[in-house]
């Protein structure tokens, strides 16, 4: 990542104005975010894959429309409820099904 920023701005970043590295920050931030859940994304999928599970690909306007149909029901709930209980639901639940051991299979 500094590698990406240091040939971006053609410097070394610790020489770089604090104000650029601040508006610099997030987006190299977001794009390290985006790589690695696409390499845990992509690892996930192939260990799926290699358990012989059969994988249903979806065409992007299928992946679109069930995003804006999410999208439109997080907002119901926020709005029901408030943002930040919502929130502190899901990760409440998130926190409780990773801690959670899967059995046997029936």
């Amino acid at each position: 990542m500094l590698k990406r920023l240091e040939r971006a701005m053609g410097t070394a970043p610790f020489l770089l104005p604090v104000t650029q590295l601040v508006d610099q920050g997030p987006f190299e931030a977001r794009l390290f975010q985006r790589e690695e859940a696409c390499k845990a994304s992509d690892a996930a999928l192939a260990t799926i894959k290699a358990a012989d599970v059969k994988v249903s690909d979806l065409d992007a306007g299928e992946r679109w429309r069930i995003s804006r149909r999410l999208e439109q029901v997080v907002g119901q709930i926020a709005s029901n409820v408030g943002l930040p209980v919502w929130i502190e639901v899901t990760s409440t639940l998130n926190d409780t099904r990773s801690q959670k051991k899967p059995g046997p299979m029936p």
